[in-house]
């Protein structure tokens, strides 16, 4: 409707929201992620230039009013969200309440566990994770950190040889899987990981 009204501006920022949103779809293939905000920050470039273009043609005072509402309430929503981004629990406490169904609030929720030391409640957490969606090799790499952990080292072979199988390019997720196992002092569980990658 918009290019038949020769409205380019319009057009090329609709055509934008759908180039842009298509790779983070699922409709090409499967990304893991229904929807997360991070996925229509590009897009909203097109939504940005379309609305634009249409709010140009208001009249001067009706154009002050609605930019004022606009500013306020993107204002108010900006506010009521940055409180979500002030450490990894806050955001993982967010995925978890408004992405039930996505599989990484309880992977990121696994990742504090084993930081805390609970390598436990972090297998559980991997669990759920992985039994929402099985195909992303770093859920069952960390699982394998967990299980090596706890001293479960048939599990920790069993999890290793189902990532193997989802990913041809294993090493950097065992490399960063080491690291964290390093970083919380667990130097044989990260030397065990590193070996398995060799």
């Amino acid at each position: 409707m918009a290019r038949r009204r020769q409205r380019r501006l319009e057009t090329y920022g609709l055509g934008w929201i759908a180039i842009a949103f298509l790779p983070v779809s699922n409709l090409l293939f499967s990304s893991g992620v229904l929807l997360a905000e991070r996925t229509l920050y590009l897009p909203s470039v097109g939504l940005s230039l379309a609305a634009g273009a249409a709010l140009a043609r208001l009249p001067a005072p009706r154009f002050r009013v609605v930019l004022a509402l606009l500013v306020v309430a993107g204002g108010i929503r900006s506010a009521l969200r940055t409180p979500v981004w002030h450490d990894d629990f806050s955001v993982t406490q967010s995925i978890l309440q408004d992405s039930p169904e996505s599989y990484r609030g309880p992977a990121r929720m696994a990742a504090l566990y084993q930081s805390h030391r609970q390598p436990d409640r972090a297998l559980a957490a991997l669990r759920i994770a992985s039994r929402t969606y099985d195909r992303d090799p770093s859920l069952f790499i960390a699982g394998a950190d967990a299980a090596l952990t706890l001293g479960q080292s048939r599990l920790a072979d069993s999890l290793l040889a189902r990532a193997e199988l989802l990913c041809s390019r294993c090493p950097g997720y065992y490399r960063t899987q080491a690291l964290a196992a390093r970083s919380r002092g667990d130097s044989a569980v990260a030397d065990s990981l590193l070996a398995r990658m060799r």
